[in-house]
């Protein structure tokens, strides 16, 4: 039973009508008011009928105002309902066949392998056709309206063969928002968006694609086949009341503004609901090296937070120290000139707050990280080149090895006071800004200090090897101060009871 429509007024009736496919699978769409949801149309070869129930439920044949979109195999077709005029047609490019289609009142979405098609139905005209080249061939499709607005699309919910995996594109662009595998050895058949209490979620029918082997009886292949099925449907039914109760929800978000590949907005999304003091700027992720694995989060702190961390630091400036190989304990050094110290882990509600950014940015637990410490850098001030990794077993005891630093630039600095590494294996002079460097920023990959900008760097590989491409070190400030503050993560939980300056 196809759902129509109400009848819409004259001046907009072009823009509302019935949708009958001769090909494909077609998605059932609620109707907008279930009182017109009477109607039922049917294609013959070269013949449409359109019948209605009447008031002792039987069917008979009627006519409607508006318009139906007829799907062959190559075209879409806009027909009069009362004429059988054809008021508009579109003909498949380089002589595709449409295998899958879905509609409703004002869209028209359809795929052939791996070829989507996009069309718009208005004003008596088919139209807004857009083409989006898919990884893999669909195998299913729905447009089935979710959200706000209950008579337009908003995303389309695309199954796929080869790789068994569905996809949530964005409408009217057709851009891809989300990915997601189904399971192994299966795929989506059928799929419908849909809504339980307010709720919005994804209901899959599925089916299971297993390789036999040929001596099996075809007996066995269909007993085998029909429990999967019923597991699978069982399984179905389970998932729709756990999402129906509120239990939990598929992740369906249109990411309006953001690339799907670009991770800044999966880290902002993170980030824009926690606390914090002042607007930070423009917040985005720029991905500096794989060896070692060096990322730059551009607007991570805000101007307030810089200056809070720097305030509270200054009362217990003292010279800043290494630690001895030998002992693990800390020593004087000509290699690092700085001032710093130390601020307690959790000290106040604006240090929870960037410690709880960090874990989001990284992954890594708070309570991994050793206390903030803020440095200072005057002009000929340097840290020569290091590794923030342990060698010693007096430090690795406390939660382990060191295994990431975030390191955030609190001022900028007129010249000098990058952060190099030397052992990175790529490009150096490939950096956009590599002429604006010093002497001692163009020896490696070498990061500006920009205030509210903050950079993580791994100083172990993802098989827990440590990296020594994570060697690394400050630049002397020519001109200028500078002020950081380091973020030290270890592979277990870690312990610190000093306070302040300590």
């Amino acid at each position: 039973m196809t759902k129509a429509p109400p009848l819409p007024p004259p001046m907009t009736k072009a823009k509302n009508g019935l949708h009958n496919p001769s090909a494909g699978n077609l998605s059932r769409e609620k109707a907008i008011d279930e009182a017109s949801d009477t109607f039922l149309v049917v294609s013959f070869i070269g013949e449409t009928r359109i019948f209605a129930m009447n008031r002792v439920d039987e069917l008979e044949e009627t006519e409607i105002k508006g318009f139906l979109s007829e799907v062959t195999s190559s075209s879409v077709r806009l027909v009069s309902s009362e004429t059988r005029e054809l008021l508009s047609n579109w003909d498949a490019p380089d002589g595709l066949n449409l295998n899958i289609v879905t509609a409703n009142a004002r869209l028209v979405l359809l795929a052939s392998k791996d070829n989507l098609f996009y069309l718009e139905v208005g004003d008596g005209e088919l139209k807004g056709m857009r083409r989006t080249q898919l990884d893999n061939p669909a195998s299913c499709l729905d447009i089935n309206p979710i959200g706000a607005y209950p008579s337009c699309s908003e995303l389309a919910l695309v199954g796929k063969w080869t790789d068994n995996s569905m996809e949530i594109r964005k409408l009217p662009d057709v851009t891809l928002v989300i990915k997601r595998k189904i399971g192994e050895n299966v795929n989506a058949r059928s799929v419908l968006l849909c809504a339980f209490q307010g709720l919005s979620g994804v209901s899959l029918a599925v089916m299971a694609m297993k390789l036999r082997q040929s001596q099996r009886s075809q007996a066995r292949k269909w007993s085998t086949l029909m429990l999967v099925l019923l597991m699978l449907f069982m399984l179905t039914i389970v998932l729709l009341m756990l999402l129906s109760f509120g239990v939990f929800s598929l992740p369906i978000d249109t990411f309006d503004e953001y690339s799907p590949t670009d991770l800044s907005s999966f880290r902002r999304a993170a980030t824009e609901r926690s606390e914090g003091i002042g607007k930070r700027g423009d917040q985005w992720t720029e991905i500096l090296s794989w060896e070692p694995r060096a990322f730059l989060y551009h607007g991570f702190l805000s101007k307030e937070e810089c200056e809070y961390l720097i305030s509270l630091a200054k009362p217990y400036m003292v010279k800043s120290t290494v630690v001895d190989s030998q002992t693990g304990k800390s020593k004087d050094s000509r290699v690092r000139t700085s001032s710093g110290t130390f601020l307690r882990r959790g000290r106040d509600k604006v240090i929870k707050t960037i410690e709880k950014r960090i874990a989001d940015y990284t992954f890594i637990p708070a309570d991994h990280g050793e206390g903030l410490q803020v440095l200072h850098y005057e002009e000929g001030q340097k840290y020569e080149p290091h590794y923030d990794y342990f060698v010693d077993e007096f430090n690795t005891k406390n939660g382990g090895q060191r295994m990431a630093t975030m390191l955030m630039y609190l001022s900028d600095v007129e010249e000098g006071g990058e952060t190099v590494f030397p052992a990175a294996n790529m490009n150096f002079s490939s950096v956009p800004w590599y002429n604006e460097l010093s002497e001692c920023g163009k020896k490696g990959l070498s990061v500006k200090p920009r205030m509210g900008d903050a950079l993580l760097f791994w100083s172990m590989r993802p098989d827990a090897t440590l990296d020594p491409s994570s060697l690394h070190g400050g630049c002397p400030v020519i001109r200028g101060n500078k002020w950081s503050s380091t973020k030290w993560m270890h592979v277990g939980e870690t312990i610190y009871c000093f306070m302040d300056g300590g």
